[in-house]
């Protein structure tokens, strides 16, 4: 009886281990097996692409230029990245709090190749279709989203990139990432020099770019502390300028390309007397500094909608007002 009872005992436990291990290989596969969205046609440039001063050949290229929707598309290869100064790093976040997020975050390194990518000969294997990146897996889960998120210096998620429903998406193209160079992510998000015309073509140069440099631990923390509405350090970014804020501390400081660090403010004490929280990203013009957000104004009662406004080149005032959404 007591050996029977033992036997009982080591099968139960040993089938509460193969079921643990199926758990974990499902979450495994869930992290792991993405799919991606739509097929489109693409065309290689028909014009000069510059980049750093140096022409790029995409018709030779194993990973050219590719266009789509009159847009240049960029191949973000490592060697590609080192070259314009680009790190790029794909992550996929899961909480219960609020949603999933598959995301594809794009920020500013250190340039660490000096030679653009060489050409080599492969202009008869290129098709012209490429897959909308969205790396939804194929088991999904109740929070998981259906497009894929493209992050550049975002501050919430209600601003991130939604990559299926852009105009222009983030590409998969010869086991490729391809970043669309759009004025608004070349110039004002990443911070490049960026021109085109019917003469010189595309012309970009990072060598210049006015940027911090996020890690990519950093990035994860950021982002679940968005998906949470956690307290973590954001930057804000425009083409001459970037914010760092520091919910947790309630301290934002500007950095201006023309006049240098321009100063930091502190939104605790005074009308604001708990941590503020946004509700659209921060516009910065001619040295005023415009936030959306929720606060608890007047040192009493819920938090409220409020508009924060900040004089940064002049005498650093702070005016704060109740809005409506």
């Amino acid at each position: 009886m007591l050996k029977r009872f033992f036997n009982m005992l080591f099968a139960c436990i040993f089938g509460m281990v193969l079921l643990q291990g199926t758990v974990l290989a499902t979450e495994t596969e869930r992290i792991d097996d993405f799919e991606f969205g739509e097929e489109v046609d693409i065309a290689l440039p028909t014009f000069d692409v510059v980049f750093n001063g140096r022409k790029y050949d995409s018709d030779n290229a194993e990973y050219p230029c590719i266009v789509y929707k009159d847009i240049t598309y960029l191949p973000m290869t490592d060697a590609m990245c080192g070259y314009m100064g680009l790190q790029m790093h794909r992550e996929y976040v899961m909480s219960r709090s609020y949603q999933d997020i598959n995301f594809v975050f794009v920020g500013n390194s250190d340039i660490t190749c000096e030679s653009l990518p060489d050409s080599c000969n492969n202009a008869d294997v290129h098709s012209m279709k490429a897959r909308v990146y969205r790396d939804t897996p194929k088991t999904k889960g109740a929070y998981t989203n259906k497009d894929g998120y493209l992050v550049l210096y975002y501050t919430v998620v209600q601003d991130y990139e939604h990559n299926g429903s852009e105009e222009y998406p983030v590409l998969y193209y010869n086991d490729t990432y391809y970043l669309p160079l759009t004025w608004d992510i070349a110039y004002e998000k990443l911070g490049w020099e960026y021109s085109f015309d019917h003469d010189n073509g595309l012309v970009i140069d990072s060598r210049e770019a006015f940027r911090p440099e996020l890690w990519v631990e950093d990035v994860k923390t950021w982002i679940r502390g968005n998906i949470t509405r956690g307290l973590v350090p954001m930057y804000i970014c425009g083409h001459d300028y970037y914010i760092y804020h520091d919910a947790g501390r309630k301290m934002i400081e500007v950095y201006d390309r023309v006049r240098g660090k321009s100063g930091v403010f502190l939104l605790s004490g005074g009308e604001v007397s708990a941590s503020f929280n946004y509700l659209k990203t921060p516009v910065y013009s001619d040295g005023i500094l415009t936030l959306r957000g929720t606060a608890v104004y007047g040192n009493v009662g819920p938090a409220v909608d409020v508009k924060i406004t900040i004089d940064v080149w002049g005498d650093g005032a702070i005016n704060i007002v109740p809005v409506d959404r």
